[in-house]
């Protein structure tokens, strides 16, 4: 809200593409490491698994890093920077200056939560996004700073979430080490699971790089502030899923089924509602958020509302597709869709703007709808059949 306030459609676009460009990076660079962190602590006393695994991944994230800028300079160079679009080179630097510490975050957050230190994650979320408030009401509102006041907001968050972490993280191991077989692990149990981040990123957010790319800083603007507002209302099936995991955690996925298929039905009515009211509301809730200025956005908005209902069943059966172990077959139809919305983008994006992006996104939500559909009739005969064998 402060940053669309006082930089308006076009800043703002900038903005978005410039953190959009160091997500785009952060997402194939950290090789979801994450999760393979959690595994190799799962059933283990620290002092047996944290000291390799904290000194090899900030070794990793290191590297990451270094080869990240090393490519998005050569990016750079190779095309005079037309490949970021309308981003000035000032913009981009300080962007980018936060890459390592998104590398980290995903890893060190994975870790807090393998060490039991829940306490401290939420302490440091807390306390570092309402210093982001501060730092960037101070720098772009006060000060006038603009886009870049706004990215050094985003670096000083970023910053005191992962020190926070980090130093946490360094109570607990006695030691830190490197170790090269450690490093093996990780990489190759992440690449297992990468494909899923990286389909997210393509059909979730490569909509904003590509209309900073071949459409105006204002358009980009207009599109992620709608994009941002749909994510607002999306908390709802997200405390959903939430419950999911622990439902099917606790009782297995067949046993879970009913419960779940209570309250996916109950997510799906209650965001039927939640659209149509967000639908009415739009024009008054975009000019609360932007500004007048951003009433353009309203019409894509709309279009996007159209999204809930995938997006719902998408995050509320997806804990069925973990608890039955379809990794692969999840990070392969998470790529694939995500490579399908890519291309889509990329042929409507500079004939029909945001409008076609919007669209895009529709479509590959109804997809979605589909393929989760296909699986909660699949669970159910399942499930009746073994009520019919138990019976």
């Amino acid at each position: 809200m402060i940053s669309a306030h006082y930089l308006g459609p076009s800043g703002r676009g900038i903005y978005a593409a410039a953190v959009g460009w160091v997500a785009l990076f952060s997402t194939f660079g950290h090789l979801s490491l994450s999760q393979v962190v959690v595994f190799r602590a799962t059933g283990k006393d620290k002092d047996e698994w944290l000291p390799d695994t904290f000194g090899t991944m900030l070794a990793l994230v290191g590297v990451l890093a270094l080869i990240g800028w090393c490519v998005a300079g050569a990016v750079y160079l190779f095309t005079r920077g037309e490949a970021f679009g309308h981003i000035p080179l000032s913009v981009l630097v300080l962007a980018f200056a936060s890459l390592p510490i998104l590398l980290w975050l995903e890893s060190g957050n994975s870790t807090l939560i393998s060490l039991g230190e829940l306490n401290v994650l939420n302490g440091a979320q807390v306390v570092g996004t309402t210093a982001g408030i501060f730092f960037t009401f101070l720098l772009v509102g006060v000060l006038r700073y603009d886009i870049e006041g706004g990215l050094v907001a985003v670096f000083a968050t970023q910053l005191l979430i992962s020190s926070v972490g980090i130093a946490r993280i360094r109570r607990h191991a006695r030691q830190v080490r490197f170790n090269p077989t450690v490093a093996r692990e990780l990489l190759a149990g992440g690449s297992k699971l990468h494909m899923n981040a990286v389909g997210t990123f393509l059909f979730a957010q490569a909509n904003v790089l590509l209309l900073n790319y071949y459409r105006t800083p204002a358009e980009t603007g207009f599109f992620q502030i709608a994009v941002q507002l749909l994510t607002a209302l999306q908390v709802i099936p997200l405390a959903v899923s939430t419950v999911a995991y622990s439902i099917v955690a606790r009782k297995g996925p067949d046993e879970a089924w009913p419960e779940q298929r209570s309250l996916l039905l109950k997510s799906l009515a209650i965001m039927v509602c939640v659209g149509a009211v967000a639908y009415v509301s739009a024009p008054a809730a975009l000019v609360t958020v932007g500004g007048a200025a951003f009433l353009p956005s309203v019409p894509v908005f709309r279009i996007l509302l159209l999204t809930l209902i995938g997006a719902t069943c998408s995050m509320v059966m997806a804990s069925q597709w973990i608890g039955r172990g379809l990794f692969k077959t999840a990070a392969f139809l998470s790529l694939g869709v995500g490579i399908a919305s890519f291309a889509a983008n990329m042929l409507v994006i500079p004939s029909h703007g945001m409008v076609g992006a919007a669209w895009v996104s529709v479509a590959v939500y109804s997809v979605s709808i589909i393929g989760n559909g296909i699986m909660a009739v699949i669970i159910e005969r399942r499930v009746r059949r073994l009520r019919i064998n138990e019976a």
